[in-house]
């Protein structure tokens, strides 16, 4: 898997990235938001939103905002003003110029980074259907509902023409339906859909902006324009927003630079700017390029969950967990003796490689000895020499490890001879934190459902 797009499946081993399975909302949308998105909301500030204005021959007009691209970046990176096409200069004006894009942002990041994120939760169209099934009002007099009065009765134990029936015990009518309210809303058992987003991918950027102008009134009216409109005087931040509906934080720097050319004593007309540096955190959704597609996912939850016991007696299927491989040679003497889909042996916690690798090839460590398999020099080798291996015990997260094999003693009754019978059941796997115990022998029944 090269890109989060590569993965089409959802597995219990990582996390889910919002792309998989094919299930897509194609009756749903939702507005892209990008980089430009961001750009716009930007230029819109300083170009709608700010009282940015001056005066010619008794007018009041807007000062041009423009956003540096193409030939005005290079020129506005020289630190030059713009010029129309007889040469003049384009003054006062506004520029604003993108200067990098932080992947990293230190202010504005949110969650929702790293599963998907909840869009929009309904009832889905299938849940009349389901309620017409569960009659939770007790209704006995419409077709439309299921009853247990609507079963006909003889061979078969089919419904009544022109009614509906199913096999569940009767609801008894509760207190809204027995005080008369029978249409007031309510919400229990229901079958409802959700739409879901992949996560939002954050970032910040960085953008120049320059006030230009002829005369130092001017750039002292468009600076007061500024700073006497944020919405955070404290934190000195500008809520910008998009059509689209998404709105950001645009943080202005703390230090204003300003620029002349009286210095130059040249023939070229007067010029005053300011320069100061706008932060704004954004953020990725949906975003809308050559090649995407809809990223909206669609699932149905489950309206019913049943509780159903059964009691073992087979031998489980339940593959040794395998993990980190072990790096242990012992580990992998009987590795022939394991399944094509058995994991490799892994490292344990309390368990040494010949454990391990009896373990993968279904044979339980009773009375085996270390010595009996390691090919170490005699003065390395353990001193325990043929004796069963110490008990080795270890507890981690609920999980319980040991060197040794607990065996639990079951007494059954022939149902022929009607004598005892003992047998030896062995505990494959225990989780202490859940409450379960899986046993490697045992006979299955079912002791239906609760």
């Amino acid at each position: 898997m090269s890109t989060r797009l590569d993965k089409i499946s959802a597995d219990k081993g990582s996390l889910r990235t919002g792309h998989e399975g094919q299930n897509v909302a194609v009756d749903e949308f939702i507005p892209s938001c990008s980089i430009e998105d961001v750009d716009r909301a930007l230029f819109n500030l300083f170009n709608k939103d700010l009282p940015l204005f001056f005066e010619f021959e008794n007018n009041m007009n807007r000062i041009p905002v423009i956003f540096a691209t193409g030939e005005r970046f290079a020129v506005l990176r020289r630190k030059k003003p713009l010029r129309d096409k007889s040469g003049a200069l384009i003054l006062p004006l506004v520029s604003i110029m993108r200067t990098d894009i932080n992947q990293t942002p230190d202010t504005g990041m949110g969650p929702g980074q790293l599963g998907p994120s909840i869009v929009k939760k309904r009832l889905s169209k299938d849940d009349p259907k389901y309620q017409r099934l569960l009659n939770s009002r007790a209704l006995k007099s419409q077709d439309s509902a299921s009853h247990p009065s609507h079963l006909s009765d003889g061979e078969g134990q089919g419904t009544a023409n022109g009614t509906l029936g199913a096999r569940r015990p009767a609801s008894l009518p509760d207190e809204d339906t027995r005080s008369g309210m029978h249409i007031k809303a309510k919400l229990g058992a229901n079958i409802f859909e959700i739409i879901e987003m992949p996560p939002v991918k954050f970032y910040t950027t960085n953008y120049e902006v320059t006030f230009w102008a002829q005369y130092t009134q001017q750039i002292n009216h468009m600076l007061a324009a500024m700073l006497s409109t944020y919405h955070n005087n404290h934190a000195r931040q500008f809520r910008i927003e998009t059509e689209k509906g998404y709105w950001f934080v645009a943080t202005v720097d703390a230090s204003i630079t300003p620029g002349t050319n009286y210095d130059d004593f040249t023939d070229e007309e007067r010029l005053v700017k300011l320069s100061f540096t706008v932060k704004v955190p954004g953020y990725l959704i949906a975003p809308d390029y050559p090649g995407s597609s809809n990223v909206l996912r669609k699932y149905v939850s489950a309206p019913e969950t049943a509780f159903a016991s059964t009691q073992t007696s087979g031998i489980p299927v339940d593959p040794a967990q395998g993990g980190v491989a072990s790096s242990d040679v012992n580990a992998y003497i009987l590795n022939d003796f394991a399944l094509a889909d058995e994991p490799l042996p892994g490292q344990a916690i309390g368990a040494d490689g010949v454990a391990s690798t009896l373990r993968i090839a279904g044979v339980d460590q009773t009375g085996a000895s270390v010595a009996a398999v390691d090919n170490r020099p005699s003065s390395m080798q353990s001193k325990r020499g043929t004796a069963p291996p110490e008990k080795v015990e270890a507890s981690l997260g609920g999980y319980a490890a040991s060197g040794g094999v607990q065996q639990t003693l079951r007494i059954t009754h022939d149902p022929f001879t009607g004598k005892k019978i003992t047998k030896i059941v062995r505990v494959k796997s225990r989780n202490q934190r859940k409450g379960e115990t899986v046993y490697r022998e045992g006979l299955t029944k079912d002791l239906g459902e609760i």
